[in-house]
């Protein structure tokens, strides 16, 4: 990828100095995205109940299995629908979603309908916390030194789920996190070698819901 195709892909004003150089480059999982950001499957639970309950409360009425069973399939059609919008809303969110890692800064070019790339020096970054899910993806959020804060809705959904006023950037449902981790970890050390300041950490896990977290070359540095 030449330097113009990497500016183009992350939105940026002008190709990359000559001196700085692209580690890592990727999008989110839309998948993950859908599971993990749009809830698909709590979303696709909750309208089966709702269908289960409407069928339960239509027979109690008195009526017959079978209408009962037209009244349920009926509704149907609006709950594909909905699951549908949201599937489709996680896609723009990974299609549209670019995060690069280089040697000086970690780029974030987000937003479905009006994008911005967020630059985020390696040397503002304070702590790297990961989080594994199962499916072997996963997310990595920047804890951020200094008092400049970026506005969480200016992030979301690329920002660590509950921290509003204290905003913190995401990379969300990468691929291959752990490997991604290491090149984040190494970016960072290289960044303050030899400056006699120790490297901000890179640790696993900060949380994860999804079930047990294995083991990770995303350990603490």
């Amino acid at each position: 990828m030449t330097e113009f195709e990497i500016a183009r892909a992350l939105d940026l004003p002008e190709p990359l100095p000559e001196d700085e150089q692209l580690l890592w480059m990727g999008s989110p999982s839309w998948s993950s995205v859908g599971r993990r950001v749009f809830h698909l499957r709590a979303l696709a639970a909750y309208f089966g109940a709702i269908l289960l309950l409407h069928g339960w409360w239509q027979l109690s009425t008195g009526l017959s299995p079978a209408d009962a069973v037209r009244s349920v399939t009926a509704l149907i059609p609006l709950g594909v629908a909905a699951l549908a919008a949201f599937a489709l809303l996680a896609w723009l969110t990974a299609r549209s979603t670019v995060y690069a890692i280089t040697d000086r800064r970690v780029l974030m070019r987000i937003g479905v309908a009006l994008s911005i790339t967020v630059t985020i020096p390696l040397r503002r970054v304070a702590s790297a916390d990961l989080r594994i899910h199962p499916d072997g993806t996963g997310d990595i959020a920047l804890a951020l030194a200094g008092t400049d804060r970026i506005a969480y809705l200016h992030l979301w959904p690329h920002a660590r789920p509950w921290r509003i006023r204290d905003a913190t950037p995401m990379l969300r449902s990468v691929t291959a996190v752990s490997e991604v981790a290491d090149i984040l970890r190494q970016a960072l050390h290289a960044q303050v070698a030899g400056s006699g300041v120790a490297a901000p950490r890179v640790a696993t896990p900060y949380a994860n819901h999804d079930g047990p977290v294995p083991e990770t070359a995303g350990a603490s540095a």
